[in-house]
C-alpha cells in the first residue's frame, strides 16, 4: 500500500512539473487574433553600417517566420548598447506599433 501511494505521489508530481515546463507551449495560441498584413511592416530603425543593416534584415525575416505579434532585440557589450531594434504591433486592435520600451 505504501509503495502504491509513493508511485501515485511521484506521478502527480511529474504531471505538475510537466505542466509548468510546457505551459508556454500550451498557452501560445490561446487568445491570439488573426494577424494583420505583415508585408508593410519594417523594423523601426534603419542602420547605415553593413553589419547593423544585416541585423535589421535578420530581424525582419525572423519576425515573419515566427508570426509573432512583435519582436524587440537589443545587443550590448561592456555596459554599452551596440544595436537595438523592434518590429511589429504592441496592440493589434488599435494598430499601435511596438517601441523599444514596450513591455508586455
Amino acid at each position: 500500500m505504501k509503495k502504491n501511494l509513493t508511485i501515485i505521489i511521484c506521478v502527480i508530481g511529474v504531471l505538475i512539473l510537466s505542466y509548468f515546463l510546457f505551459e508556454p507551449v500550451f498557452t501560445y495560441y490561446i487568445g491570439r487574433t488573426e494577424m494583420p498584413n505583415l508585408e508593410e511592416i519594417h523594423p523601426k530603425k534603419t542602420h547605415s553600417e553593413t553589419l547593423k543593416n544585416k541585423a535589421d534584415e535578420i530581424l525582419g525575416k525572423e519576425f515573419k517566420l515566427l508570426e509573432a505579434p512583435s519582436i524587440s532585440i537589443a545587443v550590448g557589450m561592456n555596459d554599452s548598447l551596440i544595436w537595438s531594434n523592434s518590429i511589429g504591433y504592441a496592440d493589434f486592435e488599435k494598430k499601435k506599433f511596438c517601441r523599444f520600451n514596450n513591455k508586455i
